[in-house]
């Protein structure tokens, strides 16, 4: 049998210092390549672009007295959120008449005793769902035509805006004649 040739202490050391050279890189290489394959599975940023809400309505009087057969025009007014980091979301729009009241005082009362729900009505008249971005700084108009049969009375004008998981519901009395 051959006998291997003896290695010096410092060809032993020099060796070892290369093994711990080569695992040392291939550890780097490791961490640079979990680092690249998680920066390009993380989901995108939300972005710092201009966020609104809408609130109803611009331009719109309650004063009027309004007439059967008439179509009311809402007009909703952007109002930017905060600064901040939103997602993109849809904003649903919604504008309910409720039944005819006697007086506004009696809308009132109802809404308080829980005869009148402003979110189950009885509405008569409806503008539908409109639906925008919280993106958009533009002003959605909407509307709805008073029915003709619709009595001499007060009403109440129930508007909604919302979103995932918020909601924000505001009400007008109006006046309808004949």
């Amino acid at each position: 049998m051959d006998q291997a040739p003896k290695r010096s202490v410092g060809e032993t050391i020099g060796q070892l210092a290369v093994i711990v050279v080569l695992i040392g890189i291939l550890v780097g290489a490791v961490i640079l390549l979990r680092d690249y394959v998680d920066s390009h599975n993380a989901p995108p940023p939300s972005s710092t672009k201009a966020t609104f809400n809408f609130k109803c309505c611009t331009a719109f009087n309650p004063d009027v007295v309004y007439h059967p057969g008439e179509i009311v025009r809402l007009a909703w007014t952007p109002v930017e959120a905060l600064p901040g980091v939103y997602p993109s979301r849809t904003i649903t729009l919604t504008a309910l008449l409720s039944k005819s009241f006697p007086s506004a005082l009696a809308i009132k009362s109802s809404t308080k005793s829980g005869a009148f729900s402003i979110t189950s009505g009885p509405f008569i008249a409806a503008a539908g769902q409109l639906h925008v971005s919280n993106r958009s700084g533009a002003t959605p108009v909407m509307s709805f035509q008073i029915p003709g049969n619709a009595r001499t009375g007060y009403y109440d004008l129930v508007t909604t805006a919302s979103q995932k998981g918020f909601s924000v519901t505001g009400g007008s009395i109006i006046e309808i004649r004949r």
